[in-house]
């Protein structure tokens, strides 16, 4: 039997958690995608963020198709986090800038 990371479902799927002030930070949030099977097919992602303990969570949920760009900055361009705009193109230097710090699992 096939480990769950050959496996051809998590190979089309991405993974992020997104910790507070750095890398060694607590666990706010995470973001999920689901790759297409090609290039010019529709890329889904879900975003969950939980900033303020006790405050509950948020979930932000978007999708993006076509080819020839980064589908999912693009979709992390229409979301916020913890109420700052994400830039589409670099998401990852928006959520920086708000504190955050993305790190890919998967």
């Amino acid at each position: 039997m096939k480990p769950i990371h050959q496996r051809e479902g998590l190979a089309r799927a991405g993974v992020w958690v997104v910790l507070k002030g750095g890398p060694e930070g607590p666990v706010v949030g995470k973001i999920l995608s689901s790759y297409p099977r090609d290039g010019a097919g529709r890329l889904y992602l879900t975003m969950w963020t939980w900033i303020e303990p006790g405050q509950g969570h948020t979930m932000q949920t978007g999708s993006a198709g076509g080819y020839g760009y980064c589908k999912v900055s693009s979709v992390l361009g229409n979301m916020t986090i913890a109420g700052q705009p994400i830039k589409e193109g670099n998401w990852e230097a928006s959520f920086r800038a708000a504190g955050f710090y993305p790190m890919r699992l998967v």
